[in-house]
């Protein structure tokens, strides 16, 4: 049996959050809980294929004058399961890395237990389509791919010194061994964040990944099932990297 980790971040952050309305970002607690909500009972019921078992982690990060505490809604999914395996509910203070440290929290606690690791931002919510997509991925690694995308992924204009462009997969949404994060953990990134840019570099330099050992989730779609109302994944350099198939997830509800 392969194991696998699945890292959520989950953060209100509604007043940064809710400038953003066009990438399917809430504006209400109220709305960011119904969202998790139905994360969660996507990964409750969806087949993972394969012989798998993948826990949930849900780590939790509140904003410091949220207005309604929302970590007794969070930590209700302790102890609950996922279609396979376990959810597991962490709570810490925020810091500059907005989120994607909860990858080195992971790894660092717990990641030798696991094969398999997956990140993903809390708007993402799996689609009905979505059943056998890691059995898939683990055939991809197995075959050959260091990382296997989920999202759509380009490759950046190049260094002005190197002339190499730089792999970029949208919220960091890949499946990746875990062997080689660990390794490279203490060189995580934990300066400010404010995209997904440097943590999805380290990751694909632990693992020795260049553009064309990046390879697209087979049979599915690499942008959301609601793309219409997703404006991101209109911009012509994504839409032009589409590839077609099942969907995989949706963005927001």
């Amino acid at each position: 049996m392969k194991k696998v980790a699945k890292i959520v971040s989950c953060y209100p952050y509604l007043k940064s959050r809710g400038k953003l309305g066009n990438t399917g970002n809430v504006k209400t607690i109220e709305a960011w809980e119904a969202r998790i909500s139905k994360m969660v009972e996507m990964e409750r019921t969806i087949d993972h294929g394969g012989d798998v078992q993948l826990d949930l982690f849900l780590i939790y990060r509140s904003e410091p004058d949220q207005e309604k505490p929302s970590a007794e809604f969070i930590n209700k999914f302790h102890g609950q399961k996922t279609f396979s395996g376990n959810i597991i509910v962490h709570e810490f203070e925020n810091d500059d890395a907005h989120g994607f440290s909860s990858i080195k929290f992971v790894l660092q606690y717990y990641g030798h237990q696991y094969d398999y690791l997956i990140y993903q931002e809390d708007d993402i919510i799996l689609s009905e389509s979505a059943e056998g997509y890691i059995g898939t991925s683990i055939k991809q690694i197995e075959d050959g791919a260091k990382v296997v995308a989920y999202s759509t992924f380009v490759e950046r204009r190049p260094h002005e010194l190197t002339k190499r462009g730089s792999p970029h997969v949208g919220g960091t949404y890949v499946f990746v061994p875990v062997k080689d994060l660990l390794v490279n953990l203490d060189t995580f990134p934990m300066t400010k964040q404010t995209t997904e840019i440097q943590s999805s570099r380290w990751i694909f330099n632990s693992v020795g990944a260049t553009i064309t050992d990046i390879h697209q989730l087979e049979g599915y779609c690499n942008y959301p099932e609601n793309v219409n109302n997703i404006k991101i994944f209109h911009q012509g350099y994504v839409k032009e990297k589409w590839t077609s198939g099942k969907f995989l997830f949706r963005i927001g509800l």
